[in-house]
């Protein structure tokens, strides 16, 4: 009750400030998107008075999945038949739609919110999984990179993105991976440097080799993948491109 209250409260002030102070759909969005995956975990950490026995303050799988899906059916409030017989839902509505994502912004939106909160399972059931229970507070960085380097690229792009380039979308007039969606290699860059920085208050958790090799591939490997993802559906791949990641390093690099 107490995250979608502040969910419905930020939705509520980026609508407004949409329809009325004229705030530009791409800002009023990614606000949204980072209270939408930074919340559940800042609720936790703050709500907790206690560690756990593993010394790691990071969600429990089970507590994860709580979280994530009671965060995800509020959003079916908002499809078209409800929303259009409430104005607060409306105005809540207009802080996530952008107007070259229609009509396709709602189905885009939950369909990535699933297969991310999807992804961020998988990969902390690994990382749980390993003998280093510290391990399982990685599962933090792919979320790090989704809020702020995807979260940043947007905003950046639209304010200073000269250098553009298009993508497609998973599903558009009725084609898979069809349409054609600028994104803009400044905005990119912000994926390649928040991954780099998330990297360094984990550094102890690596031994030297597979640290040194993720600060060199691991940045690289995200920025290409945000690159290549399909539109609006790229935070599901970056959580899968570091579990992957993360997997190769830990499996593999002594």
């Amino acid at each position: 009750m107490i995250q979608n209250f502040f969910m419905a409260l930020v939705f509520l002030a980026c609508g407004y400030s949409v329809i009325f102070c004229r705030l530009n759909e791409g800002y009023s969005r990614k606000i949204c998107h980072v209270f939408a995956y930074m919340l559940p975990i800042l609720l936790h950490v703050l709500w907790s008075a206690r560690k756990y026995d593993t010394d790691s303050r990071f969600p429990s799988s089970v507590e994860l999945t709580w979280t994530c899906w009671v965060q995800f059916f509020p959003f079916l409030a908002l499809v078209k038949p409800i929303r259009r017989k409430s104005r607060f839902l409306m105005v809540i509505f207009r802080a996530i739609d952008r107007q070259k994502d229609r009509p396709y912004t709602l189905t885009w939106m939950t369909s990535q919110l699933v297969g991310n909160y999807v992804a961020i399972l998988i990969v902390h059931s690994y990382l749980a999984s390993q003998e280093d229970y510290r391990r399982a507070n990685l599962a933090i960085l792919p979320m790090l990179v989704n809020v702020f380097g995807d979260g940043l690229a947007e905003p950046v792009g639209i304010r200073w993105g000269k250098n553009k380039y298009t993508t497609c979308a998973v599903w558009h007039n009725g084609m898979f991976c069809a349409g054609k969606f600028e994104r803009s290699y400044e905005g990119s860059a912000c994926v390649y440097f928040v991954t780099l920085i998330a990297l360094v208050p984990f550094y102890s958790i690596f031994t030297v080799s597979q640290f040194t090799l993720s600060v060199i591939f691991l940045p690289l490997t995200t920025t290409l993948c945000e690159a290549w993802a399909p539109h609006t559906w790229d935070n599901p791949f970056l959580t899968m491109v570091c579990g992957v990641f993360f997997m190769l390093i830990f499996e593999t690099i002594p």
